[in-house]
């Protein structure tokens, strides 16, 4: 009897043991997700806050231009002077629009290798990984067809880091402490044809000029860029009886996080990352497959 309770004993421990390592290495894993998705949503928040204060920069600049158009529509300035408003203005603008789209580009989409957002997700992912899953080598994805995740599509632009255009003429007042003014205009807008003063041959002359003025950005998709960052760790062994038991099985955990509190429009620099339920990627909408689930369809809702 002494031997009997003593195996049944020793079963019991090497349970407990080997759901304590299993729900250990659970919590481990989404430790690895949650740091992959936050890192990756504080990268986005830092590109789109550079993309937010140029995009202001490039509003300040035009709001000047209009001030600098007034006085020279008023002093009856000949065309040279509006050309030269023209390319001042152009040039700010250019020396804006180039790092935006190189910060874009650079920081990246899902799909993209070596953006920013997915390497900062990576690095911290691998660094947690180091020391929690010691010796081994977890993988990482960014979307999933997988019905028990809940079918996680791609929730950002695939190379870029946040869809772009330029704001609709006539249609947006610049977000600038120098209030744009008429005759340029009180909202932007891409072409002014106006009359200027010239020489026509030995003749001054007035003759109407056209100049195009190339506009600041909005978001051309209003609806939200997730960071999701899904970690996959391997099977392994249990600690006791691995044979009996038949060790851990390969496991998921999935984090999304995103940028909020600026505008980028606006010139609003105040992005920072915020971490948001994993429900709002899934495009089976918070339920996920379950072999174990009792139902013709074994589906069941998302409790996390």
């Amino acid at each position: 009897m002494v031997v009997v309770m003593l195996w049944v004993m020793i079963l019991f421990v090497a349970l407990v043991a080997n759901v304590g390592q299993a729900v250990n290495r659970r919590i481990a894993l989404q430790v690895v997700a949650d740091t992959g998705a936050y890192s990756g949503a504080s990268k986005m928040a830092e590109g789109m806050n550079h993309i937010a204060y140029a995009n202001g920069v490039i509003q300040d600049f035009y709001g000047l231009a209009t001030w600098a158009w007034a006085v020279n529509t008023a002093a009856l300035s000949t065309c040279a002077g509006f050309d030269g408003i023209n390319n001042a203005y152009k040039g700010a603008f250019y020396a804006m629009d180039i790092p935006i789209t190189a910060i874009n580009f650079g920081y990246g989409g899902w799909a993209k290798p070596g953006g920013q957002i997915t390497e900062e997700a990576r690095r911290n992912s691998e660094f947690n990984a180091w020391d929690l899953f010691p010796g081994e080598k977890l993988e990482y994805d960014q979307w999933s067809a997988d019905p028990e995740l809940g079918v996680i599509l791609p929730s950002r632009d695939a190379f870029w880091m946040v869809n772009l255009d330029e704001v609709p003429t006539y249609t947006k007042t610049p977000e600038t402490d120098y209030e744009a003014i008429p005759p340029l205009g009180t909202t932007g807008h891409q072409t002014q044809i106006q009359p200027c003063l010239t020489v026509c041959g030995l003749v001054p002359c007035v003759i109407p000029g056209s100049w195009d003025f190339p506009l600041w950005y909005e978001k051309s998709d209003k609806s939200s860029k997730y960071v999701t960052w899904i970690a996959t760790a391997p099977a392994t062994k249990s600690m006791m009886f691995s044979g009996y038991f038949g060790g851990v099985p390969k496991m998921k955990a999935v984090a999304v996080a995103r940028a909020v509190g600026g505008d980028i429009e606006k010139g609003d620099y105040r992005y920072v990352a915020e971490m948001v339920p994993v429900k709002r990627v899934q495009s089976m909408g918070g339920f996920i497959y379950d072999s174990t689930a009792p139902g013709m369809l074994q589906m069941r809702r998302m409790t996390h």
